[in-house]
């Protein structure tokens, strides 16, 4: 059982549901019988959803991933658990081993070496793996408010959590970031821009695989919609608003 059981984790997983779809969509062909890496894994939804879209292996590194027993959980899914912080060095993974790297949500909890991490994924990505990365937009429209009242852009302890590594340090613009993935030896293959609303998900296919998976993973029935997909639009739900990008190694070919 994947399914969320905490209320937090449940809450978690309706915010970025639609993230979640449009990250599997991007990845769903390079799947079977690939090796996926998972930076920050936990809760370790993306994770479950490679694993049963046909990667072959997935392995997931978070600083912490005892809590609320999500080691146990997902190793018993078939998906490899390491314990480790980005933040204090090396990705204990070997080079060129990976297929795919999902790094989504975490760049912007890194303090100071998101460069020296982006450089590890270049080690450990195969010639043609792919790097997937998700983080907030810093210039989205809510943003841009809170500057124009002097105000942090950044979500608040009692917004992300009381501890330094749930909160957010950086959030980046697109052009920094893709400065940032070039200096690192990177080429931007696809760069986008999304909110996360549910009525952007309605517009979805929900008889494909991928809202199936998900689903599966919270353990609802998609008839033929999940529930919590028809609750009211709230500011909550409108005020995120993500890059996503797809990057891979400067000279090597695009699968």
């Amino acid at each position: 059982n994947i399914a969320p059981q905490h209320p937090l984790e449940s809450q978690y997983f309706k915010q970025h549901y639609f993230r979640y779809l449009q990250t599997l969509k991007r990845v769903a062909n390079l799947l079977p019988g690939s090796t996926v890496v998972d930076l920050g894994t936990i809760p370790g939804h993306l994770s479950a959803a490679c694993k049963m879209l046909g990667a072959k292996r997935v392995i997931g590194l978070d600083y912490n991933p005892n809590r609320s027993g999500f080691k146990q959980k997902l190793e018993a899914k078939g998906i490899e658990i390491i314990e480790h912080n980005l933040e204090h060095g090396g990705i204990p993974i070997p080079s060129g081993s990976a297929d795919l790297i999902l790094f989504t949500e975490v760049i912007e909890h890194l303090s100071a070496n998101a460069g020296a991490v982006l450089l590890e994924c270049r080690r450990i990505l195969k010639p043609n793996g792919l790097l997937l990365i998700t983080t907030p937009n810093v210039n989205n429209l809510a943003n841009q408010i809170r500057k124009i009242f002097g105000k942090s852009v950044l979500p608040n302890a009692k917004e992300m959590g009381p501890k330094p590594e749930q909160q957010h340090q950086y959030e980046y613009s697109s052009q920094e970031l893709c400065m940032l993935l070039k200096n690192s030896g990177f080429s931007v293959n696809s760069r986008e821009y999304f909110a996360g609303t549910e009525r952007a998900i309605l517009t979805g296919d929900f008889k494909s695989a991928l809202p199936q998976t998900l689903a599966k993973i919270y353990e609802r029935n998609l008839s033929p919609f999940p529930e919590f997909l028809q609750t009211p639009q709230t500011p909550e739900n409108n005020s995120h608003t993500w890059f996503l990008y797809v990057v891979r190694l400067k000279n090597a070919s695009y699968r």
